[in-house]
């Protein structure tokens, strides 16, 4: 398998700290996944897309790029052989809410947040940074329609959860 043009890790606390612990066989359309195991893992993949490549500074294009990236994270997911259960779940914390692209299932039927991020510039939200730890060590609280159709219910508290930041290069 060719390595990606760049393979940095990062963990949702620490954006530095992580080293590549597997590499996961996915090719799909110029995918090539790399995925770190453990909690917060984190994988760095390098594709190509007409919406990463017309994502500019503002309008629809960072949003377009976002979609593609989850749309990867969807598919190296399901690679993994894990169950995408639920999207934009809601998770409040005592640092406040965030909102994790993916809610996934493995194949043993653990929980797993994915946020997905694409582009260069693409960086951890405040909420995201604070929160995404806390919900790891002590879980959190789903909110929301979006969290009982992933049937999570609200309002219900969820153990520590492992959340996956995937970083995904145009």
């Amino acid at each position: 398998m060719e390595a990606p043009a760049s393979e940095v890790l990062a963990s949702a606390s620490d954006p530095k700290s992580m080293a590549i612990d597997a590499v996961i066989g996915v090719t799909t359309g110029g995918l090539t996944a790399w995925a770190r195991s453990g909690t917060t893992s984190v994988t760095r993949q390098t594709a190509s897309s007409t919406a990463t490549e017309a994502a500019g500074t503002g309008g629809v294009g960072p949003v377009l790029q976002g979609q593609a990236g989850v749309e990867r994270s969807v598919l190296a997911a399901e690679a993994r052989g894990e169950a995408v259960i639920g999207r934009e779940v809601t998770i409040e914390t005592s640092a406040g809410r965030t909102r994790p692209d993916l809610v996934v299932r493995d194949a043993q039927g653990n929980l797993k947040f994915i946020e997905s991020k694409c582009g260069p510039s693409a960086c951890l939200t405040p909420n995201q940074r604070a929160g995404f730890p806390l919900i790891e060590s002590s879980g959190g609280i789903p909110r929301g329609a979006n969290a009982g159709l992933a049937g999570l219910p609200p309002g219900q508290p969820i153990g520590p959860t492992p959340v996956q930041v995937d970083w995904w290069l145009p």
